[in-house]
């Protein structure tokens, strides 16, 4: 048709859903390539009339003929334009008269003649061009709308968070339609995080595919307050739907036209379905973290794509959580990759629970944050990208280089904080483990002090006695104070058991001065002396009272035994009742254990590459509710220490060869491996669990694991 574009588009209403594929069939010659579309219900076709910008529409007699002339009438009234056709059985010629008396401009037979349908058409579009037709060498191509698929090597990297706000920021910066799609089979959450009641999903587009259209599409999304619109996953419990490749090419072609940005969040596992769905992305992010492990994973990811067709240049490979503590340089990323690194995130955990939980986006709630400013600022570069994909000179510019540079810096503590920190870390511990020792031996010296104020106190009136120049009664009167005075010394720091036996060795040793008294004096009166010291030994509770009533005593016989009663009596009642009750046992502080016992692999032992590694240890004895072995595995990489992920175990064995992946990254094969028993006091932003240490760390031991290169 001179002057208008080649292929018509043709909007078919009819309750069956086998009418377009009869419409499809019969077309031929120059209009082979018409756009058919399709509607079930009468009431929908203005409307999806007027939005597909349509030339033709064939109404069926299946309608009812009420209904059907009514439709004619209104797109006369409301699009002049459109060339209305109406096919009616061998017996509808009334039906056929009202509605070509309504505004139709004309009708066809039912079954459908390809021959009489074509020449329906031409006579039709002939009489009534379109008014937005225009020249075919003045249209431009009308752009399709962008497929932008999201993926990641494994769950928890982030992807349906940056897939469901990059799909509103796109709607916000380009003010155009946009529609994601849940893929994710297993772990669909686009619901939640939009926080969208499920009503319909793909479950119930595909018993339909064959009649697919975009009113068909449009009845089972689900559109959000910001515009953008969902094609939900069927719930897990439904398993995953059987789609085709197929049926993901039509239904793709389908919201292309319905939308310009198509953003799909696709799960795991990346099988054939997965990459039917790669197979129509314009541009494909793998999202990844800067964590080791999941990098090698990350590059057997992007072998796959390219094998399977993938373009290089399609694929964006997006750090999120790159400011993440203790993460991986780029350069080492790009590095294991093998490609350059298109876009970072920063990290911003708590704000990115938060948002979930509430399912409100984070370019809605929180717009003003770093995360959400850079989650914008990647939805821009995308538009940038759609638009220098036609022009082979700039594309490339809105995913330039990223630079080291780019990632913030981290603060480092000086070393003056670790040296100040390190050392309230030893005063604290010796607070807790040596502040009740210190106190046990400050108060035990306090104790053994207190007898020796009474040993001198003595020694006064044994000298007299010794001179002889005294007299007994003289002599008792000047040892009653002195025998008192322990007593009065300090009453509350020892009991009086003590003080009488620590005073009994202070008197024994006035008796050798006694020997010598019998041949200095003549006077056999003075030989009764040496009877005052026995008998204060004879009775310990007396304490005091004894010195005086000794000497009293009128006993003048045993002056021949004097020297050989005080030893047996003084010298056993001293020493056991002070020092044993001193002793001071080292106890641990309350709810430690002793430091745990590494029983393999031996130190320095070496393991061939598929020879299995096993860590164990002794038993700490039975743990108590929330005490876990927590093990320490570090090695060398790129020349920095790097310290594993392990789980914190109520085992006394942890299997190392289940993380084979470890053998490739430790420099010459080498580990080293602790224990420490741990008391876990609740869990982090990323749900490991964090707790403090209940007993020392165990040696360490170094062992060498040969890798499969041979290392």
């Amino acid at each position: 048709m001179p002057g208008m574009t080649a292929a018509p588009r043709i909007l078919v209403v009819c309750p069956r859903e086998e009418a377009p594929e009869e419409v499809r069939a019969a077309l031929s010659g120059r209009y082979a390539n018409a756009q058919v579309h399709w509607v079930s219900q009468d009431s929908l076709a203005l409307n999806r009339a007027e939005d597909l910008q349509v030339d033709v529409v064939l109404a069926y007699a299946d309608l009812g003929a009420e209904a059907t002339v009514s439709l004619v009438r209104r797109l006369a009234q409301s699009l002049p334009e459109v060339a209305a056709l109406v096919l009616v059985p061998w017996d509808g010629m009334a039906l056929a008269r009202h509605a070509v008396l309504a505004g139709a401009r004309g009708f066809l037979m039912q079954p459908i003649d390809p021959e009489e349908l074509n020449r329906s058409l031409t006579e039709a579009l002939r009489a009534a061009p379109k008014a937005h037709a225009v020249p075919a060498e003045e249209a431009g191509p009308r752009r399709e709308g962008q497929v932008i698929v999201f993926c990641a090597p494994k769950g928890g990297t982030g992807r349906t968070t940056l897939a469901v706000n990059t799909a509103l920021s796109l709607r916000g910066v380009t003010a155009e339609r946009a529609i994601i799609v849940d893929a994710d089979w297993a772990a669909p959450a686009i619901d939640v995080a939009l926080n969208l009641k499920h009503m319909h999903d793909l479950g119930d587009l595909l018993p339909r595919m064959a009649g697919l259209d975009e009113a068909l599409v449009d009845a089972v999304l689900v559109e959000h307050s910001t515009g953008v619109k969902a094609l939900l996953a069927p719930p897990p419990t439904r398993g995953a739907p059987l789609i085709n490749p197929a049926q993901i090419q039509l239904l793709f072609s389908v919201l292309r036209r319905m939308a310009e940005w198509v953003v799909v969040d696709l799960g795991l596992p990346l099988d054939e379905t997965a990459f039917s769905f790669l197979a129509e992305a314009d541009r494909v992010v793998l999202n990844v973290l800067p964590e080791m492990i999941g990098l090698r994973n990350t590059r057997r990811v992007l072998e796959r794509m390219l094998a399977h067709g993938v373009p290089r240049r399609r694929i964006l490979v997006v750090v999120n959580r790159a400011t993440l503590t203790g993460g991986m340089p780029l350069t080492d990323i790009q590095g294991r990759l093998g490609i350059d690194v298109a876009y970072q995130i920063p990290d911003d955990q708590p704000t990115v629970t938060s948002s979930v939980n509430r399912g409100v986006p984070l370019v809605v709630d929180r717009r003003y944050t770093a995360l959400a400013r850079a989650m914008r600022e990647f939805a821009q570069r995308l538009v940038v990208a759609a638009e220098e994909a036609q022009d082979e000179e700039t594309e490339g510019k809105a995913f330039p280089k990223v630079e080291e540079a780019q990632r913030p810096p981290r603060w480092r503590v000086p070393r003056w904080a670790w040296a100040g920190a390190a050392a309230l870390v030893v005063i604290a511990a010796l607070g807790v483990l040596g502040g009740p020792r210190l106190a046990q031996a400050w108060r035990a010296q306090r104790q053994a002090a207190v007898p020796t104020a009474p040993a001198a106190t003595p020694s006064p009136a044994a000298v007299a006695m010794a001179d002889g120049t005294a007299t007994p009664t003289a002599d008792a009167s000047v040892a009653s104070p002195t025998a008192a005075e322990p007593t009065l010394a300090e009453p509350t720091s020892a009991p009086p058991t003590e003080t009488s036996a620590a005073a009994t060795p202070t008197v024994a040793p006035a008796t050798p001065t006694v020997a010598p008294s019998p041949p200095a004096a003549p006077s056999p009166t003075v030989a009764p002396s040496p009877t005052a010291p026995p008998t204060a030994p004879a009775s310990p509770t007396a304490a005091p009272a004894t010195p005086t009533a000794a000497p009293a005593s009128p006993t003048p016989a045993p002056s021949a035994t004097p020297t050989q009663t005080p030893p047996p009596t003084a010298a056993p009642t001293a020493a056991p009742t002070v020092v044993p009750t001193r002793t001071l046992a080292p106890v641990w502080a309350s709810g430690w254990y002793p430091s745990p016992l590494l029983v393999s692999p031996e130190p320095r032992e070496t393991f061939a590459a598929g020879e299995p590694v096993i860590l164990s240890w002794e038993p700490a004895g039975e743990l108590r509710a929330g005490v876990f072995y927590m093990i320490t595995l570090a090695y060398r990489y790129g020349g920095r220490t790097v310290y594993d992920d392990v789980p914190w175990l109520k085992e006394t064995s942890w299997d190392v060869t289940e993380h084979e992946y470890l053998r490739d990254l430790a420099e010459r094969g080498q580990f080293y491996w602790s224990l420490t028993l741990m008391r876990q006091t609740g869990l982090d932003a990323e749900g490991k669990p964090v707790g403090t240490a209940i007993s020392p760390m165990s040696e360490v031991r170094m062992f060498t694991w040969g890798s499969a290169s041979g290392g």
